[in-house]
């Protein structure tokens, strides 16, 4: 009996055919912001802020090694207010000036940082500024080992123009709110 050969082209279309269908693309909705609490400095006060509101969205749709993080809605605002001088800083974060990256896969902890960017106004001067700056996760990164998957970040202001007059970071973290295969899910539709 003769064995029957596969066509050279055809193994090449199975390959082909293969290595498409295991890219792994997906979204996902974290809740909590990197600025969910934090403390900026204006004038010598403290403004401090707190909050359980805010979430992250990343996603990988190409067959690359990084989730890119992005925002869903555009500018973001934040009170921060001084007891002290009853005052109140804004600070809002810009859709396009925030991003980041993490290694792609849902498995092990994955350290992610990137960028932010926005403005923030002072209340009782009626003074705009804009600010920019940096964030990163922080302890057990994004762990995909923890049940629900988890994650901590901090962020800090590196830039506020026209004058360094705002300074200050912050912290966040929590959980996965969800994750899907074909479109953003949760807060990040």
């Amino acid at each position: 009996m003769r064995k029957k050969r596969i066509p050279t082209a055809l193994i090449a279309i199975l390959v082909v055919a293969i290595a498409v269908t295991s890219v792994f693309a997906y979204y996902e909705t974290w809740s909590g912001f990197f600025w969910s609490n934090g403390t900026l400095t204006y004038d010598g006060d403290d403004y401090t802020f707190s909050s359980d509101t805010g979430y992250l969205c990343d996603s990988t749709k190409t067959a690359n090694d990084s989730d890119y993080f992005y925002m869903r809605q555009d500018g973001v605002t934040l009170p921060f207010a001084c007891s002290r001088t009853n005052d109140t800083i804004f600070l809002t974060i810009t859709k396009s000036g925030t991003g980041g990256a993490k290694a792609t896969g849902q498995s092990g902890k994955k350290p992610a940082s990137g960028t932010w960017a926005g403005s923030a106004y002072v209340k009782s001067d009626a003074k705009r500024y804009t600010v920019s700056g940096t964030w990163e996760s922080t302890g057990d990164d994004f762990d995909y080992t923890a049940t629900p998957w988890d994650w901590e970040g901090e962020a800090t202001i590196t830039s506020c123009t026209p004058t360094d007059d705002i300074e200050g970071d912050g912290n966040g973290g929590s959980d996965i709110e969800c994750t899907s295969n074909s479109s953003p899910c949760g807060s990040c539709q």
